[in-house]
């Protein structure tokens, strides 16, 4: 189990940047268990800021353990913890865009992209021992970008899910 320091803001926030240089899945519960012994009321907007940095790095980190899970035995607690994770995610989001909304696009870009890093992170972990995937994964992606681009979206996207994801994981099966 993870530790999470509550015995002060700066404590915690030390907690949670280490567990994210550490590149550790963590339980929402137990964090969020954390988070509200604190007195939230005297957050600064940099220290909302690593909240939601945090936040984001959890659901993208849970995302890629469900999706490159087996579609035949998917990993429910990874759905379970991702769900969870989003909510969380929403929270310190809207708590961050309150005090300043023009920071709201800049986060969702940044989700976005944080979720693609961790995708494109576990698929290379994946075509390290697979040659044939490191062969026809980056042909499949262009063919899937081009598609995209001349407006056949639905028919980019499955091959870009059959470029990304292995075969056999949720991540392919899924539309």
């Amino acid at each position: 189990m993870h530790t999470i320091s509550t015995e002060s803001k700066v404590a915690f926030l030390t907690s949670i940047e280490a567990l994210s240089g550490r590149h550790d899945v963590v339980d929402h519960e137990q964090f969020h268990r954390d988070f509200e012994s604190l007195p939230v009321d005297d957050f600064t907007l940099a220290e909302w800021k690593q909240v939601v940095d945090f936040s984001t790095d959890q659901v993208s980190r849970w995302q890629a353990e469900r999706l490159f899970s087996p579609a035949s035995s998917p990993n429910v607690h990874a759905s379970a913890e991702l769900e969870a994770w989003r909510q969380l995610w929403m929270v310190f989001s809207k708590s961050l865009v309150d005090q300043i909304p023009e920071v709201g696009e800049p986060l969702r870009r940044q989700h976005d992209l944080t979720a693609a890093q961790y995708l494109l992170e576990r698929k290379l972990r994946h075509d390290a021992a697979d040659s044939w995937a490191r062969i026809t994964s980056p042909v499949l992606s262009r063919i899937a970008i081009i598609l995209n681009g001349i407006g056949l979206q639905s028919v980019g996207r499955k091959l870009y899910c059959l470029a990304l994801y292995p075969p056999g994981s949720v991540g392919r099966s899924e539309p």
